[in-house]
């Protein structure tokens, strides 16, 4: 059973913000290569307005290898102080990071279009993870979807049964609605399938009652 990653990347929690898909740097520039995007645009600054006003609150941890304006990057990413986030707080898709100043970095308005603001600092945090726990926890998933995001691959059929038998007995007797949210959640960057779900509920056979028992 697939488990939640402790970090995630900046960019997979900007687009888990903005479109409720976690897509890595590659994949948001495959998703968004070949259209316009001014409302994912939009989308995807409100996302990390709201990340940066989440995290400036200390409510969510950020972490980053910092680069200075030497060019010498840290070997080991760190936490990003409040202190520091108050003034890198623009995202930069290519160091998948953060720099001086506000807004999106290096990203194209439209087609074959791309747009770079100037650096106010060439100091920088790149290769940035979010804690995924606390941004759940503080944030909700967008519900938008990217417009140009590849779907999803379906979940393989011999995965659903594997799947069923590792969950608990409470969990194995839940609604089919229950489960299938239990399914999404365990198997995130797959697409599941209703009548799999309903299949294996059919497998159990109807519930055994308990012997009745009157009050006493």
């Amino acid at each position: 059973m697939s488990r939640d990653p402790v970090n995630i990347s900046l960019t997979e929690a900007l687009t888990w913000l903005a479109f409720g898909e976690r897509l890595d740097q590659q994949g948001y520039i495959n998703a968004t290569s070949s259209m316009k995007f001014n409302d994912e645009r939009q989308l995807l600054l409100d996302a990390l307005q709201r990340l940066i006003g989440k995290a400036l609150t200390g409510s969510i941890e950020i972490y980053g290898k910092y680069c200075g304006s030497n060019g010498n990057v840290s070997p080991v990413a760190r936490a990003v102080t409040v202190l520091e986030l108050a003034s890198y707080r623009a995202f930069d898709l290519t160091i998948d990071g953060l720099r001086h100043g506000n807004g999106l970095q290096w990203l194209p308005h439209e087609v074959s279009v791309w747009e770079y603001q100037p650096l106010q600092s060439s100091a920088h945090f790149q290769d940035v993870t979010v804690r995924y726990t606390s941004l759940k926890h503080h944030l909700n998933r967008g519900t938008k979807p990217l417009s140009g995001a590849a779907r999803k691959e379906k979940l393989a059929p011999s995965e659903y049964q594997a799947w069923f038998e590792k969950l608990s007995k409470d969990q194995k007797v839940a609604s089919e609605k229950n489960l299938i949210e239990i399914c999404q959640r365990d198997h995130p960057d797959h697409r599941i399938i209703r009548q799999k779900i309903r299949n294996l509920k059919k497998s159990q056979g109807p519930l055994k009652r308990g012997p009745k028992t009157r009050d006493l």
